[in-house]
């Protein structure tokens, strides 16, 4: 016991400003490099080798900080995230326009058709305008019909032969026939103003 306090006041005499100081590592200057702290050490009170820094406490090591805690000590291969800029794609903008047309209810009316209408020595253009309408071709063909020119439409039609036929009163194909003043007659035909070329009936539309 005595040799061993002998041998602490000759280390304490020889070395008045503590032991050389001893060193660990310490990060609180940032970065990735790591700086070393000097520390004063001098014995403990108990009789073994371990030795304490002046202030009492063991030394601590600080290690870098832990990556995205914010500090100065995260790695450069640190994983960022970019930020955002906080806004949301919401696609194409929809029409919004409300339609204010109203449906067409138009219902589309039938072709006015004409008409077979008896007309005994009439001129059939001037016959038809006073009924306010037009004198038109018939279906098979005539504008006028008479006891020569039968048009099958007309007889269906229930006109009447007021001035009698010829040759005969059954129905003839098609062909085409207008009014000659109270005359009914086709291209070609003889204009002899017989009763049977009277006009007995037009078409009016």
């Amino acid at each position: 016991m005595q040799r061993w306090m002998l041998c602490l006041s000759l280390l304490l005499c020889s070395c008045p400003a503590g032991l050389p100081p001893s060193s660990r590592p310490d990060t609180t200057g940032g970065g990735d490099d790591l700086t070393f702290q000097y520390d004063v050490y001098v014995p403990s009170s108990t009789p073994d080798t371990s030795w304490l820094p002046v202030d009492g406490n063991p030394p601590q090591f600080d290690g870098p900080a832990a990556p995205g805690d914010g500090g100065a000590g995260d790695a450069d291969g640190d994983a960022q995230v970019a930020a955002g800029d906080g806004t949301r794609d919401a696609g194409p903008a929809g029409d919004s326009t409300v339609d204010t047309q109203p449906p067409d209810t138009t219902v589309d009316q039938p072709p006015v058709l004409g008409a077979w209408v008896q007309a005994n020595s009439q001129n059939c253009p001037n016959f038809c305008a006073g009924l306010g309408k037009v004198n038109v071709a018939a279906p098979d063909g005539p504008h006028c019909m008479s006891g020569e020119r039968r048009p099958a439409s007309g007889i269906a039609a229930g006109i009447t032969f007021a001035y009698g036929c010829w040759p005969n009163c059954t129905a003839q194909g098609a062909f085409a026939a207008t009014s000659s003043g109270q005359y009914c007659y086709s291209a070609g035909q003889k204009k002899d103003n017989d009763g049977t070329d009277r006009t007995v009936g037009c078409y009016c539309q």
